[in-house]
């Protein structure tokens, strides 16, 4: 939910300008919301694009006469004196909040000039993502798998609770960062034990003997009373360590580095992009968003049984092909329940391409390399 609540926290609401001569309904017999509809009716110029969903401008309002007040009463203060300049809105915006009482926009005014900001809040979420995966991978081969999770998990609660106090979108975007940073640290080392190779090579031993003592207890095997010793360090010491190179010594290997590379791109991009664009495909947001979560489930399982019965090369070239073309399709697709058919397609193929590409990968390259 915090990669993914996005959708909610940033939800664009109508929005128009703010008019604060015209506030005042107080001495208006109708109902508040009807004097709020006629007020932007009569204040709020037409949208500036003819295809926008909403029948006024939000970004515009007439340019008043010089202590204009407002008066349900008073032609005048109808548009009779109004002339045909536009200004951009002077006292703020107000929000419709009968969908959503408040986001990220509406708190901040993240509209007009400023609407790129929610996009770019989210793109420095998915920077810490890649900064944690490098940072927290090498941190790993110091410190160890559990020492680095509690680290990231410490950036990560830290950044997910502060987000929620932020005061500005500036704030908003440092503690996304953060979290981001500790929410891909933490992932593997949660439920991986340390590389017995890692635990070898720092000396210490009688941790990498217990690791292979609870592998041999799950499996029922029965094992000798010494299994590393001192010898064994000295060994692993003078062996040169692998290193990001070797992925690229050969061009058999380098060929394979660059093709995953590719497709780790590829893949993360169209599955973050189809779960994030739920609120954009002309349907109820929160119906849209639980059908994206609920087709993993179909798709994982899938996945689990298809690799055995086609392999992963093929399993990952029909889903990724089968992904594309049902994004492709959806530009020439309307809004609505068609287009968000088509989306969960691509989204249940890329689900099950991911759930592929992480062992794909590992049976693809050297243990030392991995």
């Amino acid at each position: 939910m915090v990669s993914f609540g996005h959708v909610f926290f940033a939800a664009e609401n109508d929005h128009w300008c703010q008019v604060l001569p015209a506030e005042n309904c107080s001495n208006w017999v109708e109902f508040q919301d009807k004097c709020t509809n006629v007020k932007k009716s009569i204040l709020l110029p037409p949208p500036e694009n003819e295809n926008s969903k909403y029948p006024h401008s939000n970004c515009k309002q007439w340019d008043l006469p010089p202590g204009y007040e407002f008066d349900p009463y008073d032609p005048l203060s109808q548009g009779a004196n109004f002339t045909n300049d536009t200004v951009p809105c002077q006292d703020g915006w107000e929000y419709d909040t009968s969908q959503y009482k408040t986001t990220i926009i509406s708190e901040f005014d993240l509209v007009c000039d400023k609407r790129s900001l929610p996009s770019l809040a989210q793109s420095i979420y998915f920077v810490g993502f890649l900064v944690g995966s490098f940072l927290c991978g090498s941190l790993s081969d110091w410190i160890g798998r559990k020492k680095t999770a509690f680290v990231a998990l410490l950036f990560f609660s830290v950044g997910s609770i502060v987000t929620t106090f932020s005061v500005n979108i500036y704030m908003y975007m440092a503690f996304r960062f953060m979290a981001g940073f500790g929410n891909i640290g933490s992932y593997i080392p949660l439920f991986v034990q340390e590389s017995v190779n890692w635990l070898v090579s720092k000396g210490r031993i009688e941790e990498a003997n217990k690791v292979v003592r609870r592998v041999a207890m799950i499996n029922g095997k029965a094992l000798p009373d010494v299994l590393f010793d001192k010898e064994d360090m000295e060994e692993t010491e003078s062996s040169v360590p692998p290193s990001f190179i070797d992925l690229f010594k050969t061009p058999n290997m380098a060929a394979k580095t660059i093709n995953m590379m590719f497709n780790w791109m590829v893949t993360t991009l169209i599955y973050y992009g189809l779960s994030l664009s739920t609120g954009d495909l002309g349907v109820d947001e929160y119906w849209a968003f639980f059908v994206s979560g609920a087709v993993e489930i179909p798709a994982i399982l899938y996945a689990t049984f298809a690799i055995e019965w086609f392999g992963r090369k093929l399993n990952v070239t029909i889903l990724e092909v089968i992904g594309g073309v049902a994004c492709l399709a959806n530009i020439f697709i309307p809004l609505g329940i068609w287009r968000t058919v088509v989306s969960m397609a691509g989204k249940f193929c890329i689900t099950a391409t991911f759930s592929i590409i992480y062992l794909y990968v590992t049976e693809l390259f050297p243990t030392p390399v991995r």
